[in-house]
């Protein structure tokens, strides 16, 4: 008893101490942990936002842009077929984010005509204009993308304020390139469309970025383009602010601009009161903007914080309960254990061995005998995987002894030109309980025998064999019935086991036509007429061969036409099953046989086999599967 209180004493001490230091690691790295995955959240979360606002706003970037390309196209084209102010005005109906559209023309190329046509939203309706001078409704509009229009390039201007709008817009200026009569390309004027900043403000202002936070758009250059602060707008730089505001310098900042990468940083905007907030940018590529998201530090990391607070409150009162529990289970712990390795120590040693008091000696030696068992089981288990690969090798030779005994060169008689014959053999297992057979008796008649085995395996493959033998020793000089009457006496004579076989003998007159056949309890054969019409030899001779002596059985005879085809299977077809237990039946078969009168034997056979395997998919064959396809084509 005093050694148990002092195990105890010690296991406690230890576990305690143990769980103490887990708890203690695991709140500071579930701190750590929390505070990388929170970053990476705020790092996926403004992404994500970014990504929706950039998807905002360039689907009116970029429908601007596709606006103007497929005006500009088009434009030299229709100029005196259709009304442009009213082209225009339903642009500028259909998307709100547009503020004008106008076009100036080049007065060489186009003489006598209108130089300018334009429209625009002014006071809360479209206002359109056409006149013989070129001009634009801005006055300050010239200065801001004169170079723009020097160019033969797309381009969007710096955004700016137009007086007569009342509103920040940015244009995008596209050239209007024409053919002249040497095939050259020139310059006819230029295309522009306008921009509303205010309808991208609403657009962004109106994106929730946490309690406090907010998004805007700058320009290449760093001027604001949105914010909620509207006073900002096209009058403040970014690069202008206080250091208090943005550390990093401001060719940090235009560098970035320039680059147009996506990142991160802290800054501390006076919209927020100076507080320390993190920053996140990433590029509109399509016009070198650049969308800014803000969100306040304290606000990103409040559940991180109230987390840590709750983990260590419930950390220390779990901490409680465990200590409780451990006093309770150590006093409780040493008595199953010494059962237990007094169970063991018997089990290795067997009853009235004497058990060491060292709990943990008893334990050591019944783990050494246990060991020792275990090296013997191992022997008798390689010696057993020994035996099984020697069975597999007996069983695969097995297979290929049954596969040759089965004919499988085709064609198989390529003299007799009135027959074309091709089968299939597919086991269930390695090896097979079916059988089949086709040989000329004399040279005139041929016989078919198709049998299905009681069982599946080895005693059944070794039955099929001594089947097989007494088929091709008994099949000369005899109508079919006699063959079954026969091979029935001789299996009954030498079966053992109780096996069965079904079988169908058929003996096909090559000349005629005329088959003479025996339907020993086996599936029914099939003729597909020439015709399509699909014929069932559905008469019945007899019961199984191998179960009683002396059985009389019987025989019918059947025509064979020219192009006629006669089928023999086993019922390893019509019982193959898909993944929902259904069998794949006889209508399914017959289904299968439709419009195959014109195929050759092997086609027949490859097209029932898709259509078997396209049913079952994966599931595996319950039953060996065999099939001879015959097709009769007299001279």
């Amino acid at each position: 008893m005093p050694r148990k209180k002092t195990t105890g004493y010690k296991l406690n001490i230890y576990i305690s101490s143990a769980i103490t230091l887990v708890l203690t690691t695991f709140i500071v790295i579930s701190y750590q942990y929390g505070n990388r995955i929170l970053k990476e959240n705020i790092e996926k979360s403004a992404i994500g936002l970014s990504t929706d606002l950039i998807s905002k706003v360039r689907d009116n970037v970029v429908t601007t842009q596709e606006i103007a390309s497929n005006l500009g196209d088009q434009i030299p084209y229709i100029v005196d077929k259709a009304n442009l102010e009213l082209l225009f005005s339903g642009l500028l109906k259909r998307y709100p984010y547009l503020q004008a559209i106008h076009i100036d023309l080049d007065s060489n190329l186009f003489p006598n005509q209108y130089l300018y046509y334009a429209a625009a939203k002014i006071d809360n309706e479209i206002r359109t204009n056409k006149t013989y001078k070129n001009g634009h409704a801005c006055d300050n509009e010239n200065s801001s993308f004169t170079e723009l229009i020097r160019t033969e390039k797309y381009g969007w201007s710096e955004p700016y304020y137009c007086k007569v709008y009342d509103r920040a817009i940015s244009s995008f200026v596209r050239p209007l390139l024409i053919k002249n009569a040497n095939n050259e390309t020139i310059k006819a004027g230029h295309f522009c469309i306008e921009l509303s900043l205010n309808y991208l403000n609403k657009v962004i202002s109106n994106t929730k970025v946490g309690k406090r936070g907010y998004a805007f758009l700058v320009s290449e250059k760093g001027t604001f383009i949105t914010h909620p602060d509207e006073s900002r707008i096209l009058t403040q730089n970014i690069l202008n602010l206080t250091a208090k505001e943005v550390p990093n310098p401001p060719d940090s900042i235009q560098n970035l601009l320039r680059r147009n990468i996506a990142g991160s940083t802290i800054a501390y905007p006076s919209h927020l009161n100076y507080e320390k907030s993190w920053a996140y940018y990433a590029p509109l590529p399509e016009n070198n903007w650049t969308i800014i998201i803000i969100r306040p530090h304290r606000e990103l990391y409040h559940d991180l914080n109230e987390m840590l607070w709750r983990l260590i409150a419930i950390s220390l009162l779990g901490l409680g309960i465990i200590f409780f529990l451990i006093n309770l289970i150590v006093s409780r712990l040493m008595n199953p254990i010494s059962q237990l390795i007094t169970e063991i120590h018997t089990f290795s040693h067997g009853i009235g061995m004497t058990k060491s008091k060292n709990e943990v000696v008893s334990l050591n030696k019944s783990l050494d005998q246990l060991q020792i068992w275990v090296e013997r089981n191992k022997l008798n288990e390689e010696q057993a995987k020994l035996q099984f690969k020697k069975f597999s090798i007996d069983l695969e030779q097995a297979s290929e002894i049954q596969q040759s005994i089965i004919p499988n060169n085709f064609p198989p008689f390529p003299d007799k030109k009135e027959i074309d014959i091709f089968s299939i053999y597919k086991p269930a297992l390695v090896i097979s309980g079916d059988l089949y057979d086709y040989f000329f008796v004399d040279d005139d008649h041929l016989l078919l025998a198709i049998g299905d085995v009681s069982g599946k395996g080895i005693p059944a493959a070794l039955f099929m064999g001594v089947a097989h033998t007494l088929l091709q020793g008994r099949s000369f000089g005899r109508n079919a019935s006699q063959v079954a009457s026969e091979i029935n006496d001789e299996l009954v004579e030498k079966n053992q086991n109780q096996f069965f076989l079904t079988m169908f003998v058929g003996i096909l007159n090559i000349k005629t036509g005329v088959l003479n056949y025996c339907n020993a309890a086996h599936t029914t054969s099939k003729i597909l007429r020439a015709n399509g019409i699909i014929e069932e030899l559905s008469a019945a001779h007899g019961l199984p061969l191998g179960l009683y002596a002396g059985r009389p059985y019987h025989e019918s005879f059947t025509k064979l036409e020219d192009d006629d085809c006669l089928i023999l299977y086993t019922d390893g077809v019509t019982d193959a099953v898909n993944e929902y237990n259904t069998h794949f039946g006889e209508e399914r078969f017959r289904n299968s046989l439709n419009g195959l009168r014109d195929l050759h034997p092997n086609e027949i056979v490859a097209s029932v086999e898709d259509s078997i395997n396209q049913f079952r998919k994966s599931t595996e064959l319950p039953d060996d599967l065999s099939m001879v396809v015959l097709k009769f084509k007299p001279k």
